[in-house]
């Protein structure tokens, strides 16, 4: 029998902590929660590069509860994981260059604020926790294809972090002091996304390139395939989960829309009046994914079939708020 589609209904009532809940992510899953009658509190500390901003929760502000601190500062943090009928780990600083450029500050920024949850966790038995992953924790598969069960060998500092951030979850799971699900995200794209600076993501980078009327490269061949996840569709996929109940620890790859680099950039273009794209060789010490099929099958049988966003509307939104002026990613 196949799943029956998910029902976020039952969210009206619940209890929803978000933490780097004014994040791109994190943001969208508030705003879902907050659409469906969820009671919802957001904590994030608004650290300048990670896309924290009050701006991205404007339409729900005088809705929430928003704490401005960094989570290891919420002084009554025990108390509020107590109260929450869910807790969403949406905290995360995704600098890939500027995390290889400087492990020791993409290790505060990436696991210690992590290990601050954890900690408190551990003192409020029977919480559940939705952890928002990487597909970074599996590193390169080199085209093989990866689900669940692919070994974890990340191949940069943001996967390195990714992948601590979830065994300490999962050991503390183990122990029957909460309930984890930890989703293993793709590359995900959408409004709110950071727009300044280089680590733009797969698809922000495309997009800025194309509107600055500059070629996107492309490493190896157009006709390698990839999965985007759109970030209102990984909210939705997130509040289900959480209604699905996750006993222990669980771990689920989350893929998207399944398609080539050059399908990518055919829609990409019309939408941003771009320059094109041209081919060059991989370069040798690369530690960029080079695609492959991205299984989500477990997911699907989890929470049921979940309803994307037409690709072209995404990215038309995407393109949208490209094309606004950057830096409202860092307003206060």
């Amino acid at each position: 029998m196949s799943p029956r589609p998910m029902d976020l209904g039952p969210c009206r009532g619940r209890r929803l902590l978000v933490l780097g809940g004014a994040g791109f992510l994190g943001s969208h899953v508030v705003d879902l929660a907050v659409a469906h009658g969820a009671v919802v509190t957001v904590i994030d500390g608004l650290v300048a590069d990670t896309g924290g901003s009050l701006e991205n929760l404007a339409a729900v502000r005088d809705r929430v509860e928003v704490l401005s601190v960094p989570v290891e500062e919420v002084s009554d943090l025990e108390r509020r994981l107590a109260d929450a009928d869910l807790v969403v780990d949406a905290m995360g600083y995704t600098r890939h260059r500027e995390g290889a450029r400087r492990p020791r500050h993409d290790l505060e920024l990436n696991l210690l604020s992590h290990l601050a949850l954890v900690e408190a966790l551990r003192r409020v038995p029977s919480r559940r926790v939705i952890y928002l992953g990487s597909r970074g924790q599996y590193g390169d598969e080199r085209g093989q294809g990866i689900d669940e069960g692919s070994p974890l060998r990340p191949a940069d500092t943001q996967g390195i972090a990714k992948g601590a951030a979830e065994h300490y979850l999962r050991v503390y799971a183990g122990t029957g002091r909460m309930d984890v699900a930890s989703l293993r995200l793709t590359h995900c794209f959408g409004e709110r996304q950071l727009r300044g600076g280089t680590d733009l993501g797969l698809v922000g980078s495309m997009v800025a390139a194309l509107l600055a009327g500059r070629e996107v490269e492309v490493w190896g061949s157009s006709d390698r395939r990839l999965n985007l996840a759109y970030g209102p569709d990984v909210a939705r996929a997130v509040l289900a989960l959480g209604l699905a109940q996750p006993q222990g620890f669980e771990a689920y790859n989350l893929g998207g829309f399944d398609l080539s680099l050059g399908e990518l950039l055919s829609r990409l273009m019309p939408l941003t009046g771009g320059a094109g794209y041209r081919v060059v060789p991989v370069p040798g010490r690369s530690s960029v994914f080079l695609g492959g099929p991205y299984r989500d099958r477990r997911l699907r049988r989890r929470i049921g079939p979940w309803k994307l966003t037409p690709l072209d509307a995404a990215l038309h939104r995407t393109v949208a708020w490209f094309r606004q002026p950057a830096g409202l990613e860092w307003a206060r």
